[in-house]
């Protein structure tokens, strides 16, 4: 029988995380919650950790086994050449009920360290089965040195069962978020096909494999709240289709700002400039830049040269996906205190900006 370890009841990680990274380092299993079931963990070198885990999929015959990362980033290490379509969902999936299935050449890095007889752990005919697991306390377990590690789902479960053998520990909580288990979808060729229906849906999928528009710029209540509305509103025209249909269409448009305060609303002369040509802006929030929604986008679209800066300086793996939106590569001139020819220029040199990106987009 397992030792069974409630973390409902437990006020501090640190003394369970060293035990349970001592188990796996052993070689032993251990079972961790997850918001989609009951996930088992091993370690993929050590050879008594593969055997149990082969037996423990003789007893589970609906386990889902996958290699369990702790970031999106360390999918690197797993798969030589991914498509464009697999970098979005990995990012915008994980952590999450989501896991991707993958083929193509793999790097000898990733299991160079594995024991040789569990080298093929979660590989189909689809290609091997990855995942962030969306619960922190696994995360930080795979933090911890254990990633990447052979992981067995048991969906829709809240505890591993007690006819279950070959566990070591048993780490539990509340019941699972998502009981009807994790969606598992095929990428290949630049295509997904869900192979497992579960918690996150086709049309959730479609979306996340959209285009995603950042526009940046200081406040998020002036210039880029005035371009993210004229682009949808460009976009949907282009597009034939209604605003709210563009999501569906596979695009979503948003802003943002680098020294946005959250929940301000637009400028009175903005809200009134673009009433004229049928955008509604009486609803913005503005919203500050943060590392998830940068790298969620597909295109970064800074007002200036200083806007751009700054991210690239940031996070300079972003630089092929952020650019000014000038076109003519000028900066766009914070209109406010300047009154209302000042904002209708600005207006006009948003608009101007948005038709040559559209003009490329189609």
């Amino acid at each position: 029988m397992p030792q069974r370890i409630d973390l409902d009841r437990i006020t501090s990680y640190d003394d369970v995380v060293r035990a349970v990274v001592a188990e796996l380092d052993a070689g032993r299993l251990i079972a961790v919650p997850d918001e989609v079931g009951v996930l088992v963990l091993g370690k993929p070198e050590q050879s008594a950790a593969g055997e149990l885990m082969g037996q423990l999929m003789s007893q589970i015959p609906i386990g889902i086994p996958f290699v369990a990362l702790a970031d999106a980033s360390s999918a690197d290490d797993c798969v030589e050449a991914s498509s464009t379509t697999f970098e979005k969902l990995s990012r915008r999936c994980w952590p999450g009920p989501v896991i991707l299935q993958v083929g193509g050449e793999e790097p000898e890095r990733l299991t160079k360290n594995w024991h040789e007889t569990y080298v093929a752990w979660g590989l189909s005919k689809h290609g091997r089965a990855l995942s962030v697991p969306g619960n922190s306390f696994c995360r930080v377990l795979l933090e911890n040195g254990t990633s990447p590690a052979l992981g067995l789902l048991i969906p829709g479960s809240d505890k591993l069962p007690e006819d279950v053998h070959g566990v070591s520990v048993a780490v539990e909580s509340s019941e699972p978020r998502y009981p009807e288990g994790p969606t598992v979808a095929a990428v290949k060729d630049g295509q997904f096909e869900i192979v497992r229906s579960g918690a996150v849906s086709q049309r959730v999928l479609d979306r996340m494999n959209g285009e995603v528009y950042l526009f940046i710029c200081t406040g998020n209540t002036c210039r880029s709240p005035m371009a993210e509305g004229l682009f949808r509103k460009m976009l949907a025209e282009q597009l034939k289709c209604q605003e709210d249909e563009l999501l569906d269409r596979g695009y979503t448009v948003v802003s943002a700002g680098l020294s946005a305060y959250p929940g301000a609303p637009a400028a009175p002369e903005a809200i009134e400039l673009l009433k004229e040509v049928g955008v509604d802006l009486s609803s913005h929030e503005s919203q500050p830049v943060t590392e998830e929604l940068l790298f969620h986008s597909d295109h970064i679209l800074a007002m200036t040269r200083h806007h751009l800066e700054a991210i690239v300086s940031a996070f300079p793996e972003l630089e092929g996906k952020a650019r000014l939106l000038s076109h003519e590569m000028r900066d766009v001139p914070d209109p406010i205190g300047g009154g209302p020819e000042e904002y209708s220029r600005c207006r006009s040199e948003i608009e101007s900006c948005l038709q040559e990106l559209l003009s490329k987009q189609s």
